[in-house]
């Protein structure tokens, strides 16, 4: 009697820690859930060491905060219409990437990197009696304009490096935690020209630059609500904090009375958060007889690059104003095919 219950406690042993037998990406069965909960829910193949390769396109829209060019207003400076902005028109970009299957307790280490640039302008004329008015001028006098061009040019480039583990939790969710690296460079040009009234129909010019790369930690995760037949929503939310330089912050002002203006504040270093986020829906399926995973995606994402407008503070410093950097925003659809093979 006592054998018999030593050879079933053992039984029972091996039962608990031997590996489930679960196909990953579908929804546990409710006899699987003691097991299930925490339980690895990446994609397995044969082999124990496996490599994926993504790839995204990309209709991104950018946008940022104090980005007003001019309004209509009087001879009187006084407003009297509606601010003059840029379009925030859908561009097309892509991103890139990989995702590293480990044996060791499940673990993955991934990378990816994004890639977005978008040109914006705008061309306006005032009728009589109104002009416009920019609060973009640096000297106060030439404040009346007839008619303006403007143009706005920002490339950004941004790289991630992170270890994840996903995991079930419940029957239908599964949450894929990461930490890792987030890196950054944006350029951004910025080009106003306009003919003005006050200087017998003189003309001037604001042109400003920005390089920045940062670089820091970023925390977030990903969950995934299982629907079954290998469809299941998911999103996603991350943030970073990133120790930033701009290698050029420089701007230049002229107009055709002979005055003008120039100001840099080169290697500006400050702290910038980033935050991420996305919702969608994704597809996969086995092929091969396991020798080869295919997911496909499509999602909406937003990001938030906070204090990037330095530009702009530095046109408010140079006008004796107070300038505080505004948010950069992107936000668009990603569609994406996956294979892990």
């Amino acid at each position: 009697m006592r054998m018999k219950r030593v050879f079933l406690s053992l039984i029972a042993f091996v039962s608990l820690t031997a590996e489930d037998s679960i196909e990953r990406g579908r929804p546990l069965k409710l006899d699987q859930i003691g097991s299930g909960i925490s339980e690895s829910a990446r994609f397995e193949l044969r082999d124990s060491w496996s490599l994926g390769i993504n790839v995204h396109f990309n209709e991104y829209a950018a946008s940022q905060d104090s980005m007003e060019i001019a309004y209509i207003g009087n001879a009187s400076f006084n407003p009297e219409g509606s601010a003059l902005v840029f379009d925030s028109d859908f561009k097309p970009g892509f991103e890139v990437g990989f995702i590293l299957n480990t044996p060791y307790d499940h673990w993955n280490i991934g990378g990816e990197y994004l890639w977005f640039q978008s040109s914006e302008n705008v061309s306006k004329g005032a009728d009589s009696p109104y002009f416009y008015l920019s609060p973009l001028n640096i000297v106060s006098d030439s404040q009346l304009i007839r008619s303006l061009a403007s143009s706005l040019d920002i490339n950004i480039n941004v790289a991630d490096l992170y270890l994840t583990r996903a995991y079930y939790s419940g029957l239908n969710l599964t949450i894929e935690p990461l930490m890792g690296l987030k890196a950054t460079f944006i350029k951004q040009n910025f080009d106003l020209s306009s003919t003005l009234a006050s200087f017998s129909w003189g003309s001037q010019t604001l042109s400003t630059k920005a390089i920045s790369w940062g670089i820091g930690p970023r925390l977030g995760l990903q969950a995934n609500y299982l629907l079954g037949l290998g469809f299941s929503l998911f999103g996603d939310l991350s943030t970073s904090l990133l120790y930033t330089t701009y290698n050029k912050l420089h701007l230049d002002y002229a107009n055709s009375a002979g005055a003008s203006s120039f100001a840099t504040n080169n290697n500006a270093q400050l702290i910038q958060p980033i935050i991420d986020t996305g919702i969608g829906l994704s597809f996969g399926s086995y092929i091969r007889r396991k020798s080869l995973y295919v997911n496909l995606t499509a999602a909406y994402n937003f990001s938030a690059f906070f204090s990037q407008n330095m530009s702009r503070a530095l046109v408010s410093t140079s006008s004796a104003n107070q300038g505080i950097p505004a948010n950069l925003y992107l936000q668009g659809v990603s569609v994406g095919l996956a294979l892990l093979f």
